[in-house]
């Protein structure tokens, strides 16, 4: 599948998720805006997808992109226990379904190895399996148009049956985004890593 994002479209994609997370956590410590956690039932498949298309096109040390994860994992992990729950936080997520392409394109029996013994962890990671092979999924899929079932399949056992339809919308969003011709200054991405534990920071010390 040929896609190809101009930095801006990145930039906008990263941005409109960012804004959707932000909204869909108040949704989770404020019950009377609950609705908006159907909101950002599209948040995390954009995510899924900007790691998937950096990883193929934009990133030349693959093992320091999968460091690099680990460690804002590693960072966020705490704070996350603290304001969401005691599963790994979507870093963890987003960190398997990478070790998941990276041992498909490496083919290292040790990075094999690895993969097998953290599949119990992918079941106590934010989203779960099926969250995990998200990531692999449109990686696949931006290689070759023939795995959209295996996406569609995928986006379909994310959720609950009920957020199905949003979690569905993300598609359309990201193409939506593909269509975007304006320009946008590039952020550093130390910034987007870091405001993930940090939102999460200031929603907990405002609303417990």
């Amino acid at each position: 599948m040929e896609l190809r994002l101009s930095s801006s479209q990145q930039e906008l994609l990263k941005w409109v998720a960012i804004v959707l997370m932000v909204l869909d956590h108040v949704g989770f410590f404020l019950e009377q805006y609950a609705w908006l956690r159907f909101v950002g039932r599209v948040v995390y498949p954009i995510f899924a997808f900007l790691v998937a298309y950096n990883y193929l096109h934009n990133t030349r040390n693959k093992e320091g992109y999968l460091k690099r994860l680990f460690f804002w994992a590693l960072i966020s992990q705490p704070i996350y226990m603290l304001a969401m729950g005691a599963s790994l936080n979507i870093l963890f997520t987003i960190l398997l379904g990478m070790l998941v392409v990276y041992v498909f394109e490496n083919q290292k029996p040790y990075a094999l190895l690895l993969c097998v013994l953290l599949i119990p962890i992918a079941f106590v990671t934010s989203y779960g399996i099926a969250g995990v092979m998200l990531v692999p999924s449109f990686y696949f899929l931006l290689k070759n148009i023939k795995f959209a079932p295996l996406l569609a399949f995928t986006l379909a056992f994310l959720n609950a049956p009920k957020y199905l339809l949003f979690t569905a919308l993300s598609i359309p969003l990201i193409a939506l985004v593909a269509r975007f011709n304006g320009t946008i200054g590039r952020t550093s991405g130390v910034f987007f890593y870091a405001f993930y534990p940090a939102h999460l920071a200031v929603l907990w010390l405002v609303f417990v």
